[in-house]
């Protein structure tokens, strides 16, 4: 149901209700205002299914007509942004369910989830332990507090464990040493649940001694939820990924998921596409993921070139980068030949006579630039290529790459440069959740292909128009109300006639003429239009036969009182 339907919806069923009680009003003679509030009740009721996509955590949609094995979509709130650097999510672990901020992250696929006593070691045999500093609201995952948790055996993972602890991939700093415990617990995500596979942080490792504090405890998440392909395990035994174990836990469920980024939040939909999250006018690109991945853990694909500038043609090449898409990075990650092609834009920006600010620090790794002039930045190109070799183009915009500083002692809080940078592979290209806000990314695990559709606003831009229409047939409702209820007044008293004046034309029912007949001066039907037509002879006439009647009524009283004398 699109965002303006629900408010359509209520102006249709007004209008149906205005012809359906009208026919019922020549058919019967009993009209309830019960009746038209209900059906007034019904369509406020139903007109308030625009707001659904901005009122919960999250939006269940089970498609028409479906049974309990048709698949659903399941959409869940991100929190975060780009200005923010990192997308957030809700993670419910154990039984009862504790509650934990996640990073939501493309680029691995072990879950890591720091433990209660959780501990950072500044370096080798310092005795200063510091306990890891996370959100505020936790504390924690507390194993004892689940009944439904298994610590599992760190030697069943000899690649990554040792016989005490488990070595977590590097989800935050190449510097960091994280380890702890193979676990398995219940996993909730919304409402959708599975029984998945983690590891619990209980010591978080920094090489320099000096180092106050480690990452993840300077940031405002609890752990990572790790979305990465679960690698083929070459005769190893690898602990499987999250995203595989509600899928395998959850068999309605389309084995793909999306996510759709936004400035400020965003969703991650789990099954088939949200399809109020992207537009529809045009059909969602696919191109095939590789396999294997060239790093393990991760979504690939290959570009085929790529260009800066609004006109500039892609120059594409016969031997393709292969790029990563990884939402737990920030930024644009290019090559050499690639990061210095967008410097020559850049500058080439500045020899036709740029602003000064941007053309004043362009050897800095930032560029500083106002907001006003963001517009100037170069849009960037990527081309992909299809199953069947057709190659397409997607294009993000400079404020999608533009960093944003939330600090009010910096004159100018934007950076051109700093969130595309030098890729540490010359062959390697990283799409963090900076390319990602373009688009909405869709993740076809079953089919082996990554999706690019345009995205919208969950908070849809008509938000304004669909109130409005939805109290335009709110109004329309009431309206046809007081109508009716009138119309059916009025139609009642046509039948039954005007109240009859208490006057000597009122007879009552014991006056007759001489057969014994009831004496109606008028027809029911048409009392008014007879009066009219009365002149004034006609009605001394009746008013003597009145008189002629009443004394002919008072003889009969006298004669049967003095018979009864």
């Amino acid at each position: 149901m699109t965002h303006t339907s629900g408010p359509l919806i209520t102006i249709a069923v007004a209008w149906i209700e205005c012809i359906a009680l009208r026919g019922e009003i020549h058919r019967s003679a009993v009209f309830t205002g019960r009746y038209l509030m209900c059906r007034l009740l019904f369509c406020i009721i139903l007109s308030s299914t625009i707001f659904c996509d901005v009122s919960g955590d999250e939006v269940s949609r089970l498609e028409i007509g479906a049974n309990p094995l048709v698949p659903i979509t399941r959409s869940i709130q991100i929190t975060g942004g780009v200005n923010t650097n990192d997308y957030y999510i809700t993670l419910g672990l154990g039984s009862p369910e504790q509650k934990f901020v996640m990073l939501v992250d493309t680029g691995t696929y072990y879950t890591a989830v720091v433990s209660r006593d959780c501990h950072i070691v500044k370096g080798a045999g310092d005795m200063n332990q510091e306990q890891c500093r996370h959100t505020k609201e936790n504390e924690g995952y507390d194993r004892n507090a689940s009944w439904s948790h298994d610590m599992l055996n760190p030697l069943k993972y000899p690649e990554t464990c040792n016989q005490t602890k488990c070595k977590t991939p590097c989800c935050w700093d190449q510097t960091n040493n994280n380890t702890g415990l193979p676990m398995k617990d219940t996993l909730r995500l919304g409402t959708t649940e599975a029984t998945g596979h983690f590891v619990l942080i209980t010591e978080e490792s920094v090489e320099d001694r000096t180092t106050v504090g480690a990452v993840l405890s300077s940031q405002s998440m609890d752990g990572v939820l790790a979305l990465g392909p679960t690698p083929d395990g070459d005769g190893r035994t690898v602990m499987p990924g999250i995203i595989q174990s509600f899928f395998s836990n959850n068999l309605w469920m389309d084995q793909t998921f999306s996510l759709c980024f936004g400035e400020q939040d965003g969703f991650l939909i789990l099954g088939r596409d949200d399809q109020e999250k992207y537009h529809t006018e045009k059909s969602m690109d696919y191109a095939p993921l590789l396999d294997p991945s060239p790093i393990e853990g991760t979504y690939a694909v290959n570009v085929w070139g790529m260009s800066f500038g609004k006109n500039a043609k892609s120059e594409e090449t016969d031997t393709p980068f292969f790029a990563t898409i990884d939402s737990g990075s920030d930024g644009i990650w290019l090559p050499d030949p690639l990061y210095r092609q967008y410097v020559r834009e850049l500058e080439s920006i500045c020899k036709d006579g740029g602003p000064k600010l941007l053309c004043s620090n362009t050897s800095t790794s930032c560029m500083l630039v106002k907001e006003e002039e963001i517009s100037i930045l170069p849009p960037l190109t990527f081309v992909f290529e299809t199953v069947e070799g057709i190659r397409f183009n997607k294009t993000i915009n400079g404020r999608q790459y533009v960093h944003y500083f939330p600090v009010s002692s910096f004159k100018y809080n934007y950076c051109a440069k700093l969130m595309i940078g030098l890729s540490h592979n010359e062959s390697h290209v990283v799409l963090g959740d900076n390319w990602m806000t373009g688009f909405y990314t869709k993740f076809d695990l079953k089919n082996g292909l990554i999706g690019f559709g345009r995205p919208i606003n969950y908070v849809p831009k008509n938000h304004g128009l669909a109130i409005l229409l939805t109290l335009i047939g709110v109004a329309m409702l009431v309206v046809i109300s007081f109508v009716l209820v009138k119309y059916r007044r009025q139609r009642m008293t046509f039948w039954r006639g005007p109240p009859r004046p208490r006057s000597s034309l009122d007879f009552s029912s014991e006056d007759e003429d001489e057969t014994g007949s009831p004496i109606f001066l008028f027809d029911s039907v048409d009392r008014d239009s007879e009066q009219k037509r009365m002149s004034k002879q006609e009605r001394q006439s009746l008013i003597a036969k009145s008189d002629r009647r009443s004394d002919r009524k008072s003889e009969r009283k006298s004669e049967r009182k003095s018979f009864m004398k």
